[in-house]
């Protein structure tokens, strides 16, 4: 059984050291001058009060994280340094030696340092610049002028920073890919030199060489569902390393009939019944606590719902491995980057259903080429992050236009690096024919459900949004949400009308998944089925439970027919 408490459920060694806890740091604004110099509680953003720092980390600003750690390695070992995220280009130095530079906000790193440790007390030096939306690279929903939709920047290391010793030769990645239709296992594992390994779990042994393609075919197979999230565990030996992993089968794919298009996981139709996730908790960028991932979830799924859309950020791994493991479908979202939205471009669509040409890119802001290709480089990054999760089974490449440039080659281009994933070319608006589905979003009309010629499958990705203020529970006095309601029993009720009028007579017409807006309040957005803290559930859990069961029960009738 994979340990929760490891940063990286994925890829675990028996020990590691975490660097989490108080760094020294200081920091300069644009001519040098000092803004703040002491403590900071890592991995939290600077601009949280659990950071102790609490300030804005303005676009010229640098922060300098400064650690001390002791070591004692012998020769035939490797020390490497391991970031799950720092925001947003991050410079790591041992002892005043450069070991290497990251470029971007939400994806993990390693180095290994061997060569710059000394025996006993050594000093690690983390430089930070984040430009948050004035730059070439992604942001989500960060904006200096945060407010409505858009956040506070989280700036710096968000998240956990852990050192591991590891053999001289030893394990960098392992990718799995699985194919139910012909029980098949594909197993890459990756090292600096190509090496015998073995790979063992339940009663069998597999072996094959590092660096190279293995496959495998199975007599039988036990299949991860939403109902029985099967994994298998397993654990990998290239000579004196090992780590523990785990892999799975499932297929997730559009099925395109005479009369209908619909989804179906392992060859069985299935509707996406989610809500959207931002990502921020009541300490911005990063949860306080690792147990709030499995709360999240956990609600969710006693709700009856089967699916998270994770809203423009990459999450923790531990969420990904949680969701494996409940049983919880993942809609994962690349994350926004780009020059100012325009008005016409993000916000007009939703009134007037207008869509635009998204190789106009001065239109929509994504005029620098380079910034276009940290884009692409950082979309392909995650997915081989993702690659091994069978709980991720759609990527969003973009979002109501927001940075959104060429989504036709985009998604062509995308869904060829991964084909065993759906795709959402552009979700809400902006609409250009391309990947597996028609994407709606929907908050001030009734939804209808508008077909086109085509033969993808038709999802409500965004909709709802209703708000309710829960006093002593809030980020502030603002009132965000695209209905307010004046209490739970109003908002219950107004949420259990919207899908029986909108969402249960649309599944027979082909709708194939609703993602309800959101799990919990964020900031100024008091639209979530919990408050900003998460202490208090807005909506009575048992009458949602009833209209998903009510859902599951129309796919049903709808197979049998």
């Amino acid at each position: 059984m994979i340990d929760i408490n490891y940063p990286r459920p994925y890829l675990r060694r028996s020990e590691f050291v975490s660097l989490n806890g108080l760094w020294n740091i200081s920091i300069e604004d644009c001519d040098k001058n000092l803004k703040y110099q002491g403590k900071i509680e890592v991995p939290y953003a600077i601009e949280t009060k659990t950071s102790g720092v609490n300030l804005l980390f303005e676009e010229n600003d640098v922060a300098f994280y400064r650690k001390k750690f002791n070591i004692d390695l012998n020769e035939q070992e490797r020390l490497i340094i391991n970031f799950i995220a720092v925001d947003q280009v991050s410079e790591v130095f041992i002892n005043d030696n450069k070991v290497g530079t990251h470029e971007g906000g939400y994806t993990p790193f390693s180095f290994d340092i061997t060569d710059f440790v000394k025996k006993g007390s050594n000093e690690l030096l983390v430089v930070v610049k984040d430009s948050t939306d004035k730059g070439i690279y992604s942001y989500g929903k960060q904006k200096f002028k945060r407010g409505g939709i858009w956040y506070t920047p989280s700036s710096g290391i968000v998240q956990d920073v852990f050192l591991e010793v590891v053999p001289k030769n030893y394990i960098k990645d392992i990718k799995f890919i699985t194919d139910i239709d012909k029980k098949e296992l594909k197993i890459l594992v990756k090292s600096d030199e190509s090496l015998p390994y073995s790979i063992e779990f339940e009663d069998m042994v597999l072996n094959g060489f590092s660096n190279q393609e293995e496959i495998f075919i199975f007599d039988k197979i036990h299949l991860w569902s939403v109902e029985d999230p099967f994994l298998y565990h397993a654990k990998v030996k290239l000579g004196l390393d090992i780590v523990e992993t785990y892999f799975s089968f499932r297929k997730i794919e559009r099925v395109i009939c005479e009369k209908e298009t619909y989804l179906a996981l392992n060859h069985k139709r299935i509707f996406l019944s989610g809500v959207l996730d931002q990502g921020y908790y009541s300490c911005g960028y990063t949860a306080k606590n690792k147990t709030e991932y499995f709360r999240d979830i956990k609600v969710l799924k006693d709700m009856g719902f089967n699916t998270i859309r994770k809203h423009i950020k990459l999450e923790h791994p531990l969420f990904y491995y949680l969701c494996d493991k409940l049983g919880m479908l993942v809609i994962q979202d690349f994350i926004n980057g780009g020059d100012e939205y325009k008005f016409t471009i993000v916000k007009l669509p939703l009134f007037t259903s207008q869509h635009r040409d998204d190789t106009q890119y001065r239109k929509f802001g994504r005029e620098n080429q380079e910034g276009r290709a940290f884009f692409l480089k950082e979309s392909c990054e995650i997915i081989d992050i993702l690659n091994n999760h069978p709980s991720v089974i759609i990527y969003t490449i973009f979002n109501e236009g927001w940075g959104q440039f060429d989504s036709k080659k985009m998604t062509s281009y995308l869904s060829v690096k991964d084909n065993t994933r759906l795709y959402d070319s552009t979700s809400g608006w902006h609409d250009r024919g391309a990947g597996d589905f028609r994407s709606f979003h929907v908050y001030f009309k009734k939804f209808k459900l508008r077909k086109d010629k085509t033969k993808r499958a038709y999802i409500l990705s965004e909709f709802g949004g209703y708000g309710l203020k829960i006093d002593g529970h809030t980020f502030n006095n603002h009132n965000f949400g695209y209905k307010k309601m004046k209490n739970k029993k109003f908002l219950t009720d107004a949420f259990e009308k919207l899908y029986l009028r909108e969402v249960v007579p649309q599944i027979k017409n082909g709708l194939v998944g609703a993602i309800y807006t959101q799990i919990a309040d964020v900031e100024d957005e008091l639209n979530g089925i919990m408050t900003f803290d998460r202490e208090i559930i807005k909506i009575d859990p048992k009458r949602v439970r009833s209209i998903n069961e009510l859902i599951y029960k129309t796919i049903r009738e709808i197979d049998l027919k």
